[in-house]
């Protein structure tokens, strides 16, 4: 009872009234008899430290159970001081406490150093915290030196002064060669995690390609792994492909399997994807399920730059069905991937659900599979949750309530627990946005998936507690998951401010509707913590400014829209930045734009004539189809091109703010003629193609589809053009 309601005051702390009271109950606890109570203790002192009002006493009740003698109490408690260590008013204090812990006898020397690596953004005096770190890796312990590699790869985009951190990276490559090979892969770690920053990147990719023949398999094994996560900033990328290749034909089949990862990280930098495939295909029938599980993972990271999706739907189809369950899962999950990745792609309202619920239905399989850390049990509640609210269920409150509650249960056992539940809030933040939407339309959803997808992906990895990843933890979520720093929330800001100009700026023009909107997507920008909150918000205004692209003078138009192409599938620091590119260009338009189109009749002009021609060539494609046409297949799919055609100029009406009455009357004898057409094409289809399908599901969707296809208002046209 006692550990159940030490670990129930963490979870509840936020929302307790009387935190006074909760605080003296939990360091009461914090002194108990039982190891089990103290280790929920620490666990709830990690999750509430920020909430809790007396935080100097907090922090002394972490010490205490640092000094545990139970292995579970200390690995919590060292994991909590890392990050408790940022609340804490004497700074200087604490660093002291946590460095007396290095120089003790201690099997947590990994924890300890990397809670110092945590600490370091936010020592007063950074130089001095630099000197105690530098002072590990020249340790005559090789325990030390090795463990040092995890403070200093976590904390080297924290250092300030450009000496320290070329010493950083000294640090690392005199590790490299270090006789002790343990010293030398936790080295390798520390690489992935500096290399980014290293001004002299030639001489540490040098260091990277020795460590890849090291004589110890863990260090290949380790240079393998870290050059797939570091492959875009190597400076000979046919060198270091090359070096790849190499790596998944060792002998040993832990460097073979890592290097099977390395390629998924690195797919979508490599040149020569045709060849990618064919090592795909050799992993995916290695003897050793380790390199077949690190394959079928390999293929769900690359897939969206694979060149031949076939042959990777193949082997991933086979992996499926491979005889060991952790490669069984593995596959599912990718496959799950997958079909999400081809969610956001589709133009089709109902293939976007179809596709959701293959991912649901993969990653159930995957979840079926009892291996020791499932990627699924993470990811699976937020996508269900997705489905939910975005399905209109009637019940998905409750469901998303519930999906939550598991993806919560399903990090609290990992080494990465704080960032991951970090992340799980991040998302469920972000399913409200979604749920509080007034209006989902088809690429809103596929926006926001999107941003689900990638967030998903990379909080995933972070579910890999191997000893390896260890020291990356915190640098992934930087680089998967990236905190919002002084300066992006600097950038945010700015665009906020931006928009609010625009929005100010375009009162009373043409654009009118669009700067309200641009504004009111943004608005509360500058003060988001979340970076997929951040990135959905910036999604919004992506339809918006295309639509304004049809009125723009076309230089100015195709600028813009190159920019939004961009914008649409960067990381959230270049999105950001794109963005304010993109609000520079359209301010700048804003007279320009005035003087071209002064009056919203001409506007209204402007926009009459393209939707005629417009409807005018989807008429020419609807008649081109004949009864028994042996061309009624090219026809039809031409018919279809046009209505996409057709449907986007009414996203642009909409966006604008221009009712399709406006329009005037010119419109009407196209509509009937259009209306004609498309029964024509029904009939042929009831007629001469549904007979010949076979009987199915399918079958009744598309005989349900015709029906609703015959109904002849103009409203209805354009909703039913993507379903057409």
């Amino acid at each position: 009872v006692r550990e159940y309601a030490a670990l129930s005051i963490g979870k509840a702390f936020p929302n307790i009234p009387e935190k006074k009271q909760a605080l003296d109950d939990l360091h009461r606890l914090v002194y108990d008899e039982e190891p089990e109570v103290c280790e929920s203790a620490a666990m709830s002192l990690n999750t509430a430290f920020s909430d809790i009002p007396d935080k100097e006493q907090a922090w002394d009740d972490l010490i205490w159970l640092a000094q545990s003698d139970d292995y579970d109490v200390l690995f919590q408690a060292f994991n909590a001081l890392g990050n408790a260590y940022r609340y804490i008013s004497n700074k200087e204090q604490a660093w002291e406490e946590m460095i007396c812990f290095v120089f003790e006898e201690n099997f947590f020397l990994m924890e300890i150093l990397s809670a110092l690596g945590e600490a370091f953004p936010y020592h007063p005096n950074k130089k001095q915290a630099w000197n105690n770190l530098h002072s590990f890796t020249q340790d005559t312990s090789k325990e030390i030196r090795s463990n040092s590699m995890y403070a200093v790869g976590i904390s080297i985009p924290d250092i300030p002064d450009i000496p320290d951190k070329e010493q950083a990276l000294d640090d690392i490559y005199c590790l490299l060669q270090d006789e002790d090979s343990n010293v030398r892969w936790k080295a390798m770690f520390a690489l992935g995690c500096a290399f980014p920053y290293a001004s002299n990147k030639k001489r540490m990719w040098t260091a990277l390609q020795i460590s890849t023949n090291d004589k110890d398999s863990k260090v290949r094994g380790g240079s393998a792994y870290v050059l797939g996560i570091i492959y875009s900033y190597i400076p000979d990328k046919e060198q270091a492909w090359g070096t790849l290749i190499k790596l998944t034909q060792d002998k040993d089949n832990y460097v073979r399997g890592r290097a099977a990862f390395g390629l998924g990280s690195a797919y979508s930098q490599i040149s020569d994807k045709k060849s990618g495939i064919s090592i795909l295909n050799k992993l995916s029938e290695d003897n050793d399920y380790y390199v077949r599980d690190g394959t079928a993972l390999c293929i769900g990271s690359a897939y969206p730059y694979i060149v031949d999706e076939k042959q990777a739907m193949y082997l991933i189809g086979r992996l499926s069905k491979d005889v060991n369950g952790t490669v069984r899962s593995s596959a599912y999950y990718s496959l799950g991937r997958i079909s999400i990745y081809k969610a956001t792609l589709t133009e089709n309202d109902n293939r976007f659900r179809e596709e959701l619920e293959k991912a649901l239905e993969f990653f159930e399989k995957a979840s079926n599979e009892k291996t020791y850390e499932n990627p699924t049990e993470f990811c699976l509640p937020f996508y269900r949750s997705f489905h939910a609210i975005t399905s209109d269920k009637k019940d998905a409150e409750v469901e998303v309530k519930t999906y939550l509650k598991q993806a919560r249960n399903a990090v609290r056992l990992s080494k990465s627990r704080e960032k991951l539940l970090e992340a799980v809030e991040n998302l469920a933040n972000a399913l409200k946005e979604v749920q509080d939407s007034k209006q989902m339309d088809l690429d809103a959803m596929k926006s926001d998936l999107n941003a689900f997808r990638r967030y998903c992906d990379r909080a995933c990895e972070l579910l890999d507690s191997t000893e390896e990843t260890a020291p990356g933890a915190v640098n992934l979520m930087r680089r998967g998951l990236p905190i919002i720093d002084e300066n992006i929330k600097k950038i945010l800001a700015d665009i906020e401010e931006k928009s609010k100009d625009f929005c100010k700026d375009s009162k009373q023009t043409l654009l009118e509707n669009i700067g309200r909107k641009t504004y009111e997507n943004v608005k509360g920008l500058g003060e988001v913590n979340s970076t997929i909150q951040a990135e959905m918000m910036l999604n919004k205004s992506i339809p918006l400014w295309r639509s304004m692209c049809t009125i723009l003078p076309k230089e100015s138009g195709v600028f813009i829209h190159e920019l939004l192409d961009e914008m649409e599938v960067a990381e959230l620091d270049e999105k950001a930045k794109t963005n304010v590119t993109v609000l520079s260009a359209i301010l700048a338009q804003m007279l320009n734009l005035q003087e071209k189109i002064t009056e919203k009749d001409k506007l209204i002009e402007y926009f009459k004539n393209l939707f005629v021609n417009q409807l005018d060539n989807i008429n020419y494609s609807v008649f081109k189809i004949k009864h028994r046409s042996a061309e009624m297949s090219l026809a039809l799919n031409q018919v279809q091109i046009e209505l996409k055609k057709f449907n986007k100029i009414k996203n642009d009406l909409d966006n604008i703010g221009i009712n399709l009455e406006e329009l005037g009357e010119s419109q009407n004898q196209n509509f009937q003629e259009l209306n004609d057409g498309m029964n024509n094409i029904c009939n042929i289809i009831e007629s001469e193609i549904i007979p010949k399908l076979p009987e199915n599901d399918n079958k009744q969707t598309i005989i349900d589809k015709i029906d609703e296809l015959k109904q002849s208002d103009a409203e209805t046209l354009f909703n039913r053009a993507a379903g057409f």
